[in-house]
């Protein structure tokens, strides 16, 4: 019983060690702090006016990483394209953008869907081609029939 009851009391002298060296604080240092040194300037790129910049061209070998970042890039670019000209049918009060359907591929706008006058058809056209970055736009839409 003596040997369980020192066993104990020691396990739990050597806990009660252990968790008062978790609080260890850092000593205070009394030396003023330092001066602040300026940051050197870092160097200018030299200025060339007058010539524009040329593009980056991908090289012809191209590998399957950058064959796949482009796909994803393009597929970006069309989703940014077929939102902003469901915005543009939608902001038209002469057009009822909710009965036109935006698909984009490659820059390639096709509008589809059916619609009250040809004046809208015509009209969606106007406005899907006037959006930065459409490169050309096909109508598949359809006139409503009367009823």
């Amino acid at each position: 019983m003596l040997k369980s009851f020192a066993l104990a009391a020691g396990a739990a002298a050597l806990t009660m060690t252990i968790a008062g060296g978790c609080k260890r604080e850092e000593p205070k240092t009394t030396a003023p702090p330092a001066p602040a040194a300026s940051a050197p300037e870092p160097p200018s790129p030299p200025s060339v006016t007058g010539v524009a910049p040329t593009p980056a061209t991908p090289p012809k070998d191209a590998g399957p990483a950058e064959r796949a970042g482009r796909a994803i890039g393009e597929q970006l670019d069309d989703a940014t394209l077929t939102a902003k000209v469901k915005t543009a049918l939608l902001q038209a009060p002469d057009v009822k953008g909710t009965d036109v359907n935006v698909q984009t591929e490659k820059g390639v706008v096709q509008l589809s869907g059916f619609i009250s006058s040809q004046a809208e058809i015509e009209r969606a056209m106007q406005l899907a081609r006037g959006v930065g970055g459409v490169k050309e736009v096909h109508n598949k839409m359809s006139l409503k029939s009367g009823k």
